[in-house]
């Protein structure tokens, strides 16, 4: 009677296995409708968060929901989840950034607003990396002033131009801001965003035709931390811009 039920209790532990991959999977879906309605507007999603409101209860699978979870986004919604670490913060946090070419519809006539701030946004990271990624804001907004965008008005392109760069790039992680104990002014670094983002040789690519004729290597910090710059996901320039 005994190995009956020690039988009975080994085909019961067999049975459970397939259970397990489909709650697996089934997790792994609850995460991508999670991600995605969290990130849509390019909000941050940190690695305790995701646990506590959607993989507490999946025992220690998470590595391999988080791996399901990737191939549903990037094959499917093609976006992909990227890992991050915040400033000094020992926080891991998980961004979305889409790996899909943004293709303009031909019956578009109007400047699509995105592509209007991806400018503005490339005019203040160039500036920021060509500083070696710190500079004030006096420095920012004088830059700016110098292409033409006055801060203090409404710009008939980018509208609120301030606001925008101290409210929405800080929101989306494509700034880090911090206040200077000394002068008391706000200072801006790339956030984990731009970096994850944005090429940095694609930037200084960019910069060296503001200049007209002037390489790269000529600027030898800007050009050295470009090369160094692990590729993750670039919306702006690609992996073979980094020869």
């Amino acid at each position: 009677m005994s190995q009956r039920r020690s039988g009975n209790r080994t085909q019961n532990n067999q049975s459970q296995s397939p259970k397990e991959t489909v709650d697996t999977q089934e997790v792994a879906n609850e995460v991508v409708r999670y991600l995605i309605c969290r990130t849509g507007d390019h909000l941050i999603i940190s690695k305790a968060e995701l646990n506590r409101n959607v993989i507490h209860k999946s025992g220690g699978n998470y590595n391999k929901i988080i791996e399901k979870a990737q191939d549903i986004l990037r094959n499917v919604y093609g976006y992909n989840l990227i890992l991050c670490d915040k400033g000094n913060s020992k926080e891991k946090y998980y961004i979305l950034s889409t790996i899909l070419p943004y293709i303009k519809d031909s019956s578009e006539t109007e400047e699509n607003l995105d592509d209007i701030h991806r400018v503005l946004i490339l005019l203040v990271l160039s500036h920021i990396f060509m500083s070696n990624n710190n500079v004030s804001d006096t420095s920012l907004y004088a830059f700016l002033n110098n292409c033409g965008i006055d801060v203090t008005l409404k710009h008939p392109l980018f509208g609120q131009v301030k606001d925008y760069i101290n409210k929405v790039m800080v929101k989306e992680q494509y700034l880090i801001v911090e206040i200077d104990s000394i002068t008391k002014k706000s200072i801006f670094k790339w956030g984990m965003r731009a970096e994850k983002e944005i090429s940095k040789m694609a930037v200084l690519n960019f910069v060296c035709e503001m200049y007209k004729n002037k390489q790269p290597e000529k600027w030898v910090e800007q050009h050295k931390a470009a090369k160094e710059q692990p590729y993750e996901n670039y919306v702006l320039g690609s992996s073979e811009q980094k020869g």
